[in-house]
């Protein structure tokens, strides 16, 4: 398992730069939807990559609609980006959930 001190930056070939502060990832394997992330190219080069990889992962799950978004001070947790945000069918406030933090696939958040 990686950890912190294992850090690898993000490889900015992965994003479309759609805006100044804007980054996109298109659909591709089982994303259902784009990953949207914010920063400007300086966040973008120190991010880790693994909040790329936790992002694209985030789009797989099921009930995601629009895209899933990255906020500039994302960092990967367990699973599911820290400040990442799922955008979902139902029209209620997206909150933390210890559960969340657990996942490991996003099956896994569709069980819980």
């Amino acid at each position: 398992m990686r950890t912190l001190n294992d850090r690898i930056r993000m490889d900015l070939q992965k994003l479309q730069q759609t805006e100044n502060f804007e980054w996109r990832v298109e659909p591709h394997g089982d994303m259902r939807v784009p990953a949207i992330l914010y920063g400007d190219r300086a966040l973008m080069e120190e991010m880790d990559d693994k909040v790329y990889e936790q992002l694209c992962n985030v789009t797989m799950l099921p009930g995601i609609v629009g895209a899933g978004y990255a906020m500039p001070d994302a960092h990967w947790g367990y699973g599911f980006p820290i400040g990442g945000v799922p955008r979902s069918i139902r029209k209620t406030t997206v909150s933390y959930r210890p559960a969340v933090s657990a996942l490991t696939s996003p099956a896994a958040f569709a069980r819980s």
